[in-house]
């Protein structure tokens, strides 16, 4: 799950103006088309899209959680802030409003108070467990006092230990700065960073091991339009959340072609 949230720093929207810059966006942000999706296992109904449903945005920093236990009177110790993530991520019947929970590294290891882990806690409320794997913003040297954003570095090895955790999908996100439009090298920062994440992050489950893709095809229901993954060892995986669906589907279909080196690969269509 990769997204590019804009801050503003006055009331007026100023759009990048640079032609090159809308060039970059453009280019890069595309080649997102076989990338920006998300793997589950769960059946399309029980996935994050399901409607009356919400993901759970509980990745806040050490520090941002502190800021809040602080605000009650309370230490920022890791007790305390594992009491008040058990208090969140085992509310009662917590599964009947959220799909999906994304959390801080730190919570994705820790457990409830009686032992048991607390993605084992969302998976028996039939909650995905995911995780934000970006490590925050740094200044962007060379550019007008802005940032990008950090973690690909050891990424591909952090997204297998975190599937191992019981993760099973992935957030980024970049803030792009406007105070009178964002320079050409942040527009292109921004962009290689979210596609760059989005390949490692897919990478994780190897093409030689899929042996068939079946595409949806419905126009009613964009929440179901998905891409259907099968194994060679019958696990199923499902990918969704595309920007130019036909031709993400088309994409996976010749990656998976080539990599099997053999006969085309399985495909069929659902409305």
């Amino acid at each position: 799950m990769g997204s590019l949230s804009h801050e503003r720093k006055n009331d007026t929207f100023a759009p990048p103006s640079s032609p090159c810059a809308l060039k970059y966006i453009e280019h890069h942000v595309s080649k997102l088309d076989t990338l920006a999706g998300v793997a589950i296992k769960y059946d399309v109904k029980k996935s994050i899209a399901s409607p009356g449903h919400g993901i759970l945005a509980v990745d806040e920093s050490n520090a941002t959680c502190g800021k809040r236990l602080a605000s009650i009177g309370l230490e920022n110790t890791e007790q305390n802030r594992q009491a008040y993530r058990q208090l969140l991520l085992t509310t009662s019947g917590l599964g009947a409003y959220i799909s999906g929970a994304i959390l801080y590294e730190e919570t994705l290891y820790q457990s409830t108070i009686d032992g048991k882990k607390f993605v084992d806690c969302l998976h028996h409320e039939k909650i995905m467990p995911s995780i934000k794997v970006d490590k925050g913003l740094v200044p962007l040297p060379g550019s007008n006092n802005e940032s990008w954003c950090q973690g690909l570095d050891g990424l591909a090895s952090r997204c297998a230990k975190y599937y191992k955790q019981g993760s099973r999908f992935d957030k980024w996100r970049t803030a792009v700065s406007i105070p009178s439009g964002p320079s050409t090298l942040v527009v292109k920062e921004a962009a290689w960073g979210l596609a760059r994440y989005a390949a490692i992050a897919q990478v994780a489950i190897p093409l030689h091991q899929l042996k068939s893709t079946n595409s949806s095809t419905s126009k009613k229901k964009p929440a179901e339009k998905y891409i259907q993954v099968v194994s060679v060892d019958n696990h199923e995986f499902w990918f969704m959340g595309f920007m130019h669906y036909d031709s993400a589907a088309k994409s996976l279909q010749d990656a998976l072609h080539d990599a099997q080196n053999t006969k085309p690969v399985t495909t069929t269509s659902s409305v």
